[in-house]
């Protein structure tokens, strides 16, 4: 679950930033890359470990370890029958939209095998009887058999669609929609799969612009395909999005100032979209024996979770992500520090159990925790350490 928020989470800041900041620059093979890096980078973050090692400070800290909090594996059977509800729902849905991927792709197979074709330089033409608009899918480009041989197909409409062969954009679009398929109940690659279908156009455009330098004649050969049909829901159709941006985007002019400008604000996007959803585990060096002489002295009032620390043991077993547990995690042992006011930090797995996911959900819940009451030392705040052992035992 926390996968899945974190990463929903990116996806959608990125792809927002990509709508109001890129998408309307013409520097169309960037885009196209950048949507794969917006899912590459969000599909990742979550299992991103920032290691930070910092020099010991003159803490003043008294170390205290608490009673060792032993887990049983059998907790994370509390709720197996929401999990088995949820997970039955999972395969209904992922069922339904593999079969819808699957029928798709054979419906384009069926039609390439039961319709005349041709070669023409690298791509495939498939002539259809149904009158229909062009539309590409791999390096097949389907057409409507009358009007190509009448010569109502333009040299433009063609060479848009080889442009979508040439370039694959149907790959994208078979990955994106295994991508869909996977994780069918996240809108967000809906959203995605739609900037790439309108960023392929920009390309073709580009391309066909390229070549012919009446801009307005080839606007023009466009507003005859108007359209809302899709026959294909894999395949790139001529028409698709076809908007007032889109032509905007065929005289754009690119400002590499401007572009580079844009490029330091994702910089900094990312920043912070790693310092934020990034685990991070802040490993201290050893304080000088001098300074461990100043942590020798005993707290007059040990620090106190809210509510007491029973409450504070309730608190880590409803919250450790038990079903990262494994048979063989056995043990180990946190430290962190109960700072004067209340917080928690110097957050520190001392023995690890090896089980990177186990500790990080550890380090996690203690960096969520609430605010204690500090120690008291002859009246006044002190930082105290606190070192966390825990078994993990299997059995009833």
């Amino acid at each position: 679950m926390s996968f899945l928020v974190i990463s929903s989470l990116c996806l959608s800041s990125l792809l927002l930033f990509y709508i109001f900041v890129f998408e309307n620059e013409k520097i169309n093979q960037f885009k196209r890359l950048f949507l794969w890096f917006c899912i590459a980078f969000s599909m990742t973050i979550p299992f991103v470990n920032i290691n930070l090692n910092t020099a010991a400070l003159p803490i003043n800290t008294k170390e205290i370890f608490l009673e060792t909090l032993t887990l049983n594996l059998t907790i994370k059977s509390t709720r197996v029958e929401n999990s088995d509800i949820f997970f039955a729902l999972y395969i209904v849905g992922f069922t339904v939209m593999l079969f819808r991927f699957a029928k798709n792709l054979y419906d384009i197979y069926t039609t390439t095998k039961r319709n005349k074709n041709f070669k023409s330089d690298s791509v495939t033409i498939i002539l259809l009887q149904e009158n229909c608009l062009p539309h590409t899918f791999l390096n097949y480009i389907f057409l409507h058999e009358k009007s190509f041989l009448n010569g109502e197909i333009p040299h433009e409409i063609l060479q848009h669609e080889k442009t979508h062969a040439q370039q694959w954009h149907s790959v994208d679009i078979i990955m994106i929609e295994i991508i869909k398929t996977i994780f069918w109940f996240n809108p967000i690659f809906h959203a995605y799969k739609k900037a790439m279908q309108r960023n392929h156009e920009f390309l073709a455009d580009e391309q066909v612009v390229k070549e012919k330098c009446n801009i307005g004649e080839y606007q023009t050969q466009l507003l005859n395909y108007i359209s809302t049909e899709q026959r294909y829901l894999l395949t790139s159709n001529i028409n698709y999005s076809l908007t007032k941006k889109r032509f905007i985007m065929m005289t754009t002019i690119v400002s590499n100032q401007k572009i580079y400008i844009k490029i330091s604000k994702l910089v900094l996007l990312l920043l912070c979209l790693t310092s934020a959803f990034g685990t991070t585990a802040i490993a201290q060096k050893k304080p000088t024996t001098e300074l461990q002489v100043e942590a020798t002295a005993e707290p007059d009032v040990k620090p106190d979770y809210p509510g007491g620390m029973v409450n504070f043991y309730r608190y880590v077993m409803n919250n450790l992500n038990s079903s990262e547990m494994k048979p063989s995690d056995k043990k180990f042992r946190a430290s962190f520090i109960v700072e004067k006011d209340g917080t928690l930090t110097n957050i520190t797995i001392v023995t690890p159990t090896g089980n990177n996911k186990l500790d990080n959900s550890l380090i996690t819940l203690l960096k969520n925790s609430p605010k204690w009451k500090p120690g008291q030392l002859k009246g006044d705040p002190i930082r105290v350490q606190y070192f966390l052992p825990i078994n993990i035992v299997s059995g009833p």
